[in-house]
């Protein structure tokens, strides 16, 4: 995306894809989020400068609003916005979900992260997998430990779905089941957050020493 503005400086999509790049960053802890969310709203602010009308951009603002500024009601127009201007782009319905289920509007996420698998279609296993992370965090943990299990059977080597099963099994106060799935996420891919979540589950259960670790 760098060499993409660096070619043409009016580029909008690619400075919101550069945005995108730096949020993820930041939301999974490989980089410091007062550093990467402040490049992300450059290249948002970038994005929209070029193409004011840029669904893409206008997302990645919403999140920028939400997650580093916590402007809520900011973030909410700018996710009203995108979606007006371009209301079949998954990653606004995607990203909205989180924000709605973080306000406590656990209904409306559901449906929002839904209409997000409509679009990208069956094969996205990343939606399919926060679909259960949005059920965990709207307290529907029955419904997220039976969906994400599911997924862990069908893509056994993806991370992530381990990882939110850990979560929903904490929630559920099932420890020793969250430290196994949390163990395998681990063995496949040693990211912070899910090191993290590890660090804590063996707080959970009592395994202080391990928990240190």
């Amino acid at each position: 995306f760098e060499r993409a503005v660096s070619i043409d400086p009016n580029y909008a999509l690619a400075y919101a894809g550069l945005a995108d790049s730096h949020i993820l960053l930041a939301v999974w802890g490989t980089e410091p989020p007062a550093k990467s969310m402040e490049l992300a709203k450059q290249a948002a602010l970038k994005a929209l400068s070029a193409d004011e009308n840029l669904a893409e951009a206008r997302t990645s603002l919403a999140f920028i609003r939400w997650v580093y500024d916590w402007d809520f009601a900011g973030a909410d127009a700018e996710f009203s916005r995108a979606l007006e201007l371009n209301p079949n782009y998954a990653t606004a319905h995607h990203w909205r979900a989180y924000y709605l289920v973080s306000n406590g509007r656990g209904d409306e996420a559901v449906a929002s992260i839904k209409r997000a698998q409509e679009l990208e279609g069956p094969l996205s296993v990343g939606i399919m997998t926060d679909i259960g992370e949005i059920y965990c965090w709207a307290g529907r943990y029955d419904e997220a430990v039976t969906h994400l299990t599911e997924i862990t059977k069908v893509e056994p080597n993806y991370a992530v779905a381990h990882y939110e099963l850990g979560i929903a099994y904490l929630k559920k106060d099932r420890a020793l089941e969250a430290i196994a799935e949390l163990e395998r996420a681990k063995e496949v891919e040693s990211e912070p957050r899910i090191v993290s979540a590890l660090a804590f589950a063996y707080g959970v259960a009592g395994e202080t020493t391990k928990a240190r670790a």
